[in-house]
């Protein structure tokens, strides 16, 4: 019996160097963020197996050598694959501590059952069971096998959690074989199970059996990290690439990704995404895409642009759908991919109004200066009022220039963050200017003096001039009236309605035509500036401009401005709608 536990013992201490040797080899030559964690698995099934050499045939010694190997084991062996696949599981002190605590109580209640006086001086020799009982009060060993219990179910629960995903893994992956994931959970699994097969049925069989089997176990694991190590290409491309990549690149995305499945159900967006449609993905996954989108999925095919509510505004959107395959080329959901075009789409629109002013509007005027000052040479003719038609036209130049430099400076304000403008101060200002240029037109106003809105003044006072002025200057009534209102939307509790109402002749549909389409073509454009900088300015505070038919005439045009969040800093677009 002696030289068959002293040939055991050599077994088990020579698979622990082996198993302690390739851990230092492949620390030196490989690298990468799965190195360390199979360094320490290997490192920690090597430790035990000399462990279990050195202690033998001493019960109270293997006991506690078990007792660590079915917890430690499966806990270095799941950090492992957890590192390889590229999981998030064990990223924080939370989890980690977690995830070691059932580890930690199992270990202190299996030192409590091993050190008891009988047990201390136990040996393998005699084959029978370990004799003696524990000196501890009887709730203190209760506790203590309890907690040894659950450790043992706790760290099965790991070693087929972590075996089912190592091999899960090997098979998704061209570069890494089957066999490579058996050999490799052989490394954890069979030393593992065989203090699981000792302490059920010890009684039973003699402990020098066990021994060797455990012996047996070590060595195994120890040709199967070998085969890992040499020929099993565990190190050519980790799998973590697989699956951190496409994360990375998704959270680092600045335009808005969702993947959806097969019922257009959210089950993954970026950061983006949350923050543009005032998500969260807490709040979002499991939900229909066009509940948190407000659009379909089908309505983003093809790359249209849509306009979408964000935010207490409007911004306009382009997207793209690809499939999402998996590697047996199934298609289980789809990625969308929402891009904002909204300063693009304000860009384009700039550029088309300046352009056509500077070539119609200019090119009119000048056109009419011209031919009123070759009349001048003409002696019959009336100078004075040749004279004053120079005057008023170059003065509609003036005045098309001011605007052109108004849209600008209205354009390339930056707002200042959480800035509160009390509305009725800004409207009194606009009522004094407009009122002294047009002195026969009654201006009333009705508005809460204690009534702010999170936009800038310097985008809001030209805004609310344009309208004003405009329904002044053409308001052509026999006693012409202006009406500025403005209070909390009734159908919109996040925004502020003003509104600006006339008994003029109202605009003309050509120009609200334009406004609310968004464009202009050779065919159909406005004849100014005015309303195209109340659209942009309403645009660069997140809000809206509609029109309203009045009967039986006049114009009423309503401005909703966003409540209780800042002002949108970038060019955002504003839904412009037309109320019968």
């Amino acid at each position: 019996m002696e030289h068959v536990l002293t040939a055991i013992r050599l077994v088990l201490i020579g698979a622990g160097l082996s198993l302690l040797s390739m851990a230092v080899w492949v620390r030196r030559t490989e690298s990468g963020s799965a190195t360390r964690p199979f360094v320490r698995l290997l490192a920690v099934v090597g430790l035990l197996a000399v462990a279990d050499g050195v202690v033998a045939p001493n019960i109270a010694g293997l006991s506690l050598v078990w007792a660590l190997a079915y917890t430690l084991i499966p806990v270095a062996f799941v950090a492992f694959v957890v590192e390889y696949y590229g999981l998030p599981y064990l990223a924080t002190t939370g989890q980690r501590l977690a995830f070691l605590a059932p580890v930690a109580a199992g270990i202190a209640g299996s030192a409590f059952v091993v050190f008891s006086p009988a047990m201390a001086t136990a040996s393998v020799m005699g084959g029978g069971a370990m004799a003696g009982s524990p000196t501890y009060p009887g709730f203190v060993y209760e506790a203590a096998s309890l907690a040894d219990s659950l450790a043992i179910f706790y760290a099965a629960g790991l070693v087929v959690a972590a075996t089912g995903l190592l091999l899960r893994t090997c098979r998704r992956y061209a570069h890494l074989d089957t066999t490579l994931g058996v050999a490799l959970s052989f490394v954890a699994l069979w030393p593992w199970l065989c203090y699981l097969a000792t302490a059920a049925v010890f009684d039973a069989v003699p402990a020098t059996a066990f021994l060797g089997a455990t012996a047996g176990g070590y060595a195994i694991s120890a040709l199967s990290a070998g085969f890992v190590v040499s020929t099993g290409r565990l190190f050519e491309a980790t799998p973590a690439a697989g699956t951190l990549g496409p994360e990375t690149v998704l959270d680092d995305l600045a335009d808005p990704v969702f993947v959806v499945d097969r019922q257009d159900r959210v089950v993954r967006l970026n950061d983006s995404a949350a923050e543009t449609f005032d998500t969260s993905p807490e709040a979002a996954v499991t939900e229909p895409f066009a509940a948190v989108v407000g659009a379909d999925v089908d309505e983003f095919v093809g790359g249209g642009c849509l306009e979408l509510a964000v935010g207490g505004g409007t911004r306009h959107f382009e997207g793209a759908v690809a499939p999402v395959e998996d590697r047996h080329g199934r298609t289980p959901g789809r990625a969308v991919v929402v891009r904002d075009v909204t300063r693009r789409r304000l860009r384009g629109q700039r550029l088309t109004v300046l352009n056509r002013v500077l070539r119609h509007n200019l090119r009119n005027r000048m056109t009419s200066i011209i031919g009123r000052a070759e009349l001048l040479t003409d002696a019959d003719r009336d100078e004075d009022e040749l004279a004053e038609g120079i005057l008023t036209t170059a003065d509609d130049l003036v005045t098309l220039g001011e605007r052109a430099r108004e849209v600008e400076q209205i354009m390339s304000v930056t707002p200042r963050a959480g800035e509160a403008t009390r509305l009725a101060t800004v409207v009194e200002s606009v009522i004094e200017t407009v009122g002294a240029a047009f002195p026969a037109v009654a201006i009333r106003t009705d508005v809460d003096p204690t009534l702010t809105v999170p936009v800038d003044e310097r985008i809001l006072e030209p805004v609310l001039r344009n309208l004003v002025e405009n329904a002044a200057e053409h308001n052509d009534a026999e006693t012409p009236t202006v009406d500025v209102t403005a209070d909390v939307d009734p159908d919109r509790p996040d925004a502020v309605a003003v509104t600006v109402a006339d008994n003029g002749p109202g605009i003309p549909e050509r120009e609200r035509a334009v406004i609310r389409d968004g464009e202009e073509s050779p065919l159909e454009h406005g004849s100014g500036l005015g309303l195209w900088a109340v659209y942009w300015g309403v645009t660069r505070t997140g809000g809206d401009l509609s029109f309203v038919a009045e009967e039986p005439g006049g114009a009423r045009v309503v401005v909703r401005l966003p409540r209780g969040a800042s002002e949108v800093a970038t060019a955002d677009p504003s839904a412009v709608a037309e109320a019968d």
